[in-house]
């Protein structure tokens, strides 16, 4: 069987041949029978290879659902083991803290404090505006309903996209 690419061209060849009036009756409007023939067999070969391809499709569905399930689990145990090195962190932190010991050495590993600052806001209300950012994002659900509803939004459009389903 031909390739997509090949079969599109075969169409595009035909359809090309139609428009400038080649393979048509001038007197009766009638299309040469191998015109009709070539212009069904690549339709039909089309179709199979629109159903193989679907095939392939369908089983990258099922690979990358597997895909997303091991991202998931690997994902989960990494936190874990975030997590656990979090606690022993801040156990060792805990307990270095409460004996007053500022730094641990040993064979290539040592293990001390570094003084750092953070900001803290208790309250984000009460904040003068200067210190304060703001997201702007545009309603995309209220500007369709705008422009459906027959409302002109200036800067933006509604696009209407072809989305191939495969079930």
């Amino acid at each position: 069987m031909n390739t997509l690419y090949e079969i599109s061209n075969e169409l595009r060849e035909v359809y090309n041949k139609l428009e400038n009036g080649e393979g048509i009756d001038l007197e009766t409007g009638e299309l040469d029978q191998e015109l009709v023939n070539a212009l069904e067999v690549s339709q039909a070969n089309l179709q199979a290879k629109g159903i193989d391809i679907g095939y392939v499709i369908k089983s990258f569905d099922d690979e990358i659902d597997l895909y997303d399930r091991e991202i998931k689990r690997l994902t989960e145990r990494k936190q874990a083991l975030k997590n656990a090195q979090e606690r022993v962190k801040n156990n060792l932190k805990n307990a270095m803290e409460e004996f007053g010991i500022v730094e641990i050495k040993g064979g290539t590993l040592k293990i001390s404090f570094r003084k750092s600052e953070s900001v803290e806001v208790d309250n984000i209300e009460e904040l003068d505006d200067k210190f304060k950012r703001v997201k702007v994002e545009a309603d995309k659900t209220a500007i369709k309903q705008a422009i459906k509803s027959g409302e002109e939004v200036k800067g933006a459009r509604l696009v209407e996209n072809n989305n191939l389903q495969i079930r």
